[in-house]
């Protein structure tokens, strides 16, 4: 059997993965002989033998220079794409694993119509309110409603990774019995449980320029792209008001993205520039050293899909401040993992922070996450999903 995956980024894929686990990403538990990487956004070429089973089909971006004439170009040429490789292999199931269908599962989901080939959609974010944030004139026009009505309406099945998300479809008249619900979980998870060892945890935080924090100060740390979805000036705020009361803390924001230059002015504004770091991008054995290096995970975003860097919290032991809404509350639950608050009032993120920053024992209490069921973030147990899954388009019983 031989498949066909469109993702956004391949790339982004071997910064996060081992070379064992990026297998079982595309090719759950091996069950394809052959899958063609479709990887869109990746100008990176990749040698033929680095994987058993994957081919990596780079496609590099137009850019945005020319507005919704690039999409159309983009969308063009990727199912060009794809088409040819349908010609050249007898193609089983086309996948769109990651990345915003608008422009990653439309090309795909053209071809599998065209060439009667059952096709699985991914659903990983709230697209409507993503859509909404951006502001954009296609969304403004419908355009962007009317390209996900599609690619839903005319793919086979359709993966969604959280009850939240799920509704998201549900609201546009899409079947239920047309949706599976399985979690996406970052192969290699499991290493966040691991504890550094002392000198290399020093060694991380030195690098970051957290070197002096360690063992003095409260570590509160954040990580995501930097983006309005993101709620990074409320945390901000809450954080530099928590100050006024609680001096000895210190909130490292990891990640970059387009509000960087903004939320640095904010932090300069604020006068607390030795109190907030931004290190940017780490890699993964820094990251992991990081989260055990820090005591509280604050996230109280807008809205997210099923955030793996919270999942990665919980692994390494943090308690966690969330929103107290959406796919994140599926994975945090309240009083035993973190704490739930309301992520357009500042003054609620500010005094959650403040009750963890002055209690150890009920930092320590809601750092054990009792009780969590044990399989809930099983690597196994999703690939098997996934297979049945992926099966089951293909076999057309759905």
């Amino acid at each position: 059997m031989k498949a066909i995956h469109v993702v956004d980024s391949f790339n982004r894929s071997r910064e996060t993965y081992h070379p064992e686990s990026i297998e079982r990403v595309f090719n759950p538990n091996l069950m394809f002989d052959e899958v063609h990487v479709v990887s869109m956004y990746d100008s990176q070429k990749y040698s033929g033998d680095e994987y058993s089973t994957l081919r990596i089909h780079p496609v590099p971006a137009f850019g945005r220079r020319l507005g919704i004439l690039s999409i159309l170009l983009y969308t063009i040429k990727v199912h060009k794409i794809i088409n040819s490789l349908i010609g050249k292999n007898d193609i089983n199931l086309l996948v769109h694993q990651w990345g915003v269908p608008t422009t990653i599962a439309l090309p795909m989901v053209l071809s599998a119509r065209r060439k009667r080939i059952p096709s699985v959609v991914t659903l990983q974010n709230d697209y409507e309110m993503l859509f909404r944030m951006e502001g954009s004139v296609l969304y403004r026009a419908g355009v962007y409603d009317a390209i996900m009505k599609f690619i839903l309406k005319n793919c086979s099945m359709i993966r969604s990774i959280s009850d939240y998300i799920m509704n998201y479809a549900l609201k546009r008249g899409i079947p239920r019995k047309k949706m599976v619900l399985i979690p996406l979980i970052m192969q290699g998870i499991k290493k966040f449980e691991r504890v550094p060892g002392k000198d290399e945890m020093e060694r991380a935080m030195d690098e970051i320029g957290a070197g002096d924090s360690v063992g003095r100060d409260l570590v509160i740390m954040s990580a995501s792209r930097l983006k309005k979805q993101k709620n990074i000036p409320n945390m901000i705020m809450a954080f530099s008001k928590a100050l006024e009361q609680h001096k000895d803390m210190v909130f490292i924001l990891l990640g970059k993205g387009p509000l960087e230059k903004e939320l640095k002015e904010l932090v300069r504004e604020l006068g607390i520039e030795d109190r907030v770091l931004f290190p940017g991008h780490v890699p993964l054995e820094r990251l992991v050293c990081i989260y055990h290096s820090s005591d509280i995970f604050l996230f109280p975003t807008f809205f997210e899909g099923r955030p793996q860097v919270v999942i990665q919290a919980i692994f390494a032991g943090l308690p966690v401040i969330c929103s107290d809404y959406g796919a994140v509350t599926e994975i945090v639950r309240n009083g035993k993992d973190g704490i739930w608050v309301n992520p357009s009032d500042v003054d609620e993120i500010s005094k959650a922070i403040l009750k963890l920053a002055g209690d150890h024992k009920l930092r320590e209490r809601l750092s054990r996450h009792e009780g969590y069921p044990e399989d809930e973030f099983s690597i196994k147990r999703i690939n098997d999903m996934e297979e049945k899954l992926y099966r089951k388009a293909m076999s057309g019983n759905f």
